[in-house]
């Protein structure tokens, strides 16, 4: 099944606070989010980079540098975000390559197990960080695609 790990908490904090600095024209550093949330700073800086080469984030270098949202986050998923940082998501498969189950040749719940799967993926790909965080950026983005 899905389970939300420490670098995706990390992530959200993260997308949460520069959300909320960013109404005040303010770029975050991860320092500033390991120093106001106690996350560890390696961790918490490699999430934001791995958020900056996905392009959820952009960043500016030098003294007053720092991170910004560079997309709409009604745009950016649930899964796609714990994609990203996890690699994957983990969960042992009925069948197939990874892990399969040890209880497969006896299995009686197999295909609704498989539909389980199938529905939860759909849910967390349809539900946006924008909502899970409660970002409003509609007149930000609105803006930068008018101008």
């Amino acid at each position: 099944m899905f389970k939300i790990s420490k670098k995706m908490d990390y992530a959200l904090i993260a997308l949460k606070h520069i959300s909320e600095r960013e109404k005040h024209g303010l770029l975050t550093t991860a320092r500033e989010v390991c120093d106001q949330f106690h996350t560890p700073f390696d961790t918490t800086s490699k999430v934001m980079q791995s958020m900056n080469n996905a392009d959820i984030l952009s960043s500016t270098q030098g003294v007053k540098g720092g991170y910004r949202l560079a997309k709409n986050m009604e745009n950016v998923s649930l899964i796609y975000l714990s994609e990203l940082i996890d690699k994957k998501i983990t969960h042992k498969s009925c069948s197939g390559n990874d892990q399969p189950c040890e209880l497969l040749e006896n299995c009686n719940i197999v295909s609704q197990v498989k539909n389980l799967r199938t529905n939860l993926y759909n849910y967390l790909n349809n539900i946006s960080l924008a909502d899970l965080l409660e970002i409003d950026q509609s007149k930000k983005f609105m803006r930068v695609y008018n101008e």
